[in-house]
């Protein structure tokens, strides 16, 4: 008898919901986070795998939605909204103020490919060395190197939120592929 696996990718009914136990489960130990959270990846994986979404604009989208809470765990107001008016609205020669300079730096660093090059370009004031230091300092699976870089970022560069968000997302995909 042969089994044939669903096509999820191809059958978009398959897509707009997360399975209900994954949204509705609480999580009471470190493994059920865990559990839960690849659960809510692999749907993200599969739905990403799509030709109709439009890769861009979705790395955009995200770029500006982690732009918006690094300015709010920086103690600013401003919304998305605010973000991109702050990054649209400039003129030649502008400078974009500190909340652009965030917005700008999560756009720059969604640019494709996640390398040292590409995001030295979205932290300018960063040598691109310690770029590569940084982004290679966590090993193992994506979500525990991605926590080592932010945290040995934090440690070495304190108050830069925003530079070691940037460097933590980048090991994620790296790791991710």
């Amino acid at each position: 008898m042969t089994f044939s696996r669903p096509d999820h990718i191809s059958d978009p009914d398959m897509l707009h919901q997360i399975p209900s136990w994954v949204s509705s489960a609480h999580a009471e130990t470190i493994e059920d986070v865990a559990f839960l959270s690849g659960a809510v990846v692999s749907h993200l994986h599969v739905a990403l795998e799509r030709a109709e979404v439009p890769q861009a604009l979705l790395r955009e989208r995200l770029a500006m939605r982690a732009a918006e809470a690094c300015v709010a765990f920086s103690g600013r107001q401003e919304r998305a909204g605010e973000l991109r008016d702050a990054l649209h609205l400039l003129r030649p020669g502008d400078l974009p103020g500190p909340v652009g300079e965030i917005a700008l730096a999560w756009r720059r660093a969604v640019d494709r490919p996640v390398s040292v090059k590409a995001l030295g370009r979205a932290l300018p004031t960063v040598e691109l060395g310690q770029i590569a230091t940084w982004r290679d300092a966590g090993n193992g699976a994506p979500v525990a190197r991605a926590a080592m870089v932010l945290e040995t970022v934090r440690d070495e560069a304190p108050r830069t939120e925003a530079l070691a968000l940037i460097l933590a997302e980048a090991a994620f995909a790296q790791a991710l592929g």
